[in-house]
């Protein structure tokens, strides 16, 4: 393929969903893509706005809390995975609303009561836990609950 078509097909790739620099370089060595030529596509992607970091980050935290219900801890580790800077992650965090914060464990800790009656205090943390929340709040719910 030609520059120009590599160029084309990449931004057809970023323009269907948020991408991150690791998606793209993935991508572009998947269609043997290396070196100058990768990176020079990147540039140009990142020139025409077509791919931003700050933006993928925001994206895929809102999405993975209010559709997959993650927690922050979960959130975070999943962007470090994706090389997202430390910078753009605590933004993305930030972005979430502490209040939606707070009763998404709530509505965690009820559709769990309810699904599981018989389940302790120790197991449903460990499941908040695993869905990325924050020990202090689990615990503070739990207790506040009782």
């Amino acid at each position: 393929m030609t520059d120009e078509e590599v160029y084309k097909k990449i931004s057809r790739y970023c323009n269907f969903s948020e991408r991150c620099h690791l998606d793209v370089r993935l991508k572009l060595a998947s269609w043997k893509v290396y070196g100058m030529q990768q990176e020079e596509m990147l540039v140009r992607l990142i020139d025409e706005n077509l791919l931003n970091e700050q933006r993928y980050a925001s994206a895929f935290a809102s999405g993975k809390f209010r559709i997959n219900h993650w927690g922050k801890y979960k959130i975070h580790l999943a962007l470090k995975q994706k090389q997202i800077s430390d910078y753009c992650i605590r933004k993305a965090l930030e972005a979430i609303d502490p209040a939606e914060y707070a009763e998404k464990v709530d509505y965690l800790i009820k559709k769990r009561r309810s699904l599981y009656p018989g389940q302790n205090d120790s197991e449903l943390t460990t499941y908040l836990i695993g869905k990325g929340y924050e020990t202090e709040l689990i615990t503070q719910k739990i207790t506040d609950e009782h």
